[in-house]
């Protein structure tokens, strides 16, 4: 049986650790993501979101090689109005609660994430910025987003620990 939880989503990570990239890569397409895009650098992510068809969900390292971090490239995004329907997701492994602090609600990042990120939670992460997000309002939910009533997910940025 195949898993089509992301079932026509288009997405873009921005990772510059090669085996961290290819499992995402890997999760994300077995979960039915349409397409599954992995730039290593700023540069590269910035040149990609210059062109047609852009992702619906860009996943973002904070610790990426160079001189900018995710961050920058979420900022970035933000001030792009092209840009501003994609949802925008940070993920870290260190503690976020810096970035949580500088980025005190849902303009930067739609969810802030712990590495290992775990695929299914990830899926769920999307499932609620799907439902919430303004822009993507006029869009069809995928078949497989069964989800609940909106909760307070976009009232702030949300910080989900995964270490259980």
């Amino acid at each position: 049986m195949t898993n089509t939880a992301l079932e026509g989503v288009r997405i873009l990570v921005v990772e510059d650790t090669a085996d961290v990239a290819l499992g995402l890569s890997e999760g994300l397409r077995r979960a039915g993501a349409l397409t599954v895009e992995i730039k290593a650098s700023a540069r590269q992510a910035r040149r990609r979101l210059e062109q047609e068809p852009l992702p619906d969900l860009v996943l973002l390292d904070q610790h990426i090689t160079g001189e900018e971090t995710g961050l920058d490239i979420a900022l970035w995004m933000r001030e792009q109005p092209a840009l501003q329907q994609i949802v925008r997701v940070s993920y870290s492994g260190t503690n976020p609660e810096d970035l949580r602090t500088r980025c005190p609600d849902d303009t930067v990042f739609h969810a802030l994430i712990t590495k290992p990120i775990p695929i299914p939670q990830l899926i769920e992460n999307w499932r609620h910025c799907f439902i919430l997000h303004p822009a993507t309002s006029n869009k069809r939910m995928p078949d497989a987003c069964e989800h609940t009533a909106p909760s307070m997910f976009f009232t702030r940025l949300v910080y989900a620990h995964y270490y259980e």
